[in-house]
C-alpha cells in the first residue's frame, strides 16, 4: 500500500524534536519519537520503537515497516507533537 506522508510535517515535528528534546549521543529524544540525521543532513530519520521513517532529498521518504496500524500510529504521534 503506498502511504502519502505529509513531509513538512515531519520537518516541523524534526526540528521540534531537537529543538525541545533532550540529546542522546547522536540523536534527540522528544515524546517517545527520536530525531537525527546524517552527518550531513540531506537525510532526517524519525523513529519511535516500531518503525522509522527516513526523509530524503527531495522530499522522498521510506518507511522501516509495511505494517499499517503501526504507520497510523506514528503519524498520529507526529500530528500529536505538531499540535503541542
Amino acid at each position: 500500500m503506498q502511504r502519502l506522508v505529509d513531509v513538512n510535517l515531519v520537518l516541523r515535528v524534526y526540528e521540534k524534536i531537537c529543538r525541545l528534546g533532550k540529546k542522546q549521543q547522536d540523536h534527540y529524544l522528544y515524546e517517545g519519537l527520536n530525531a537525527s540525521s546524517d552527518w550531513d543532513g540531506y537525510t532526517i530519520v524519525v523513529a519511535n520503537s516500531q518503525l522509522e521513517l527516513s526523509v530524503f532529498f527531495h522530499n522522498k521518504y521510506q518507511f522501516s515497516s509495511h505494517d499499517d496500524k503501526a504507520i497510523e500510529g506514528f503519524i498520529k504521534q507526529l500530528k500529536f507533537i505538531d499540535e503541542q
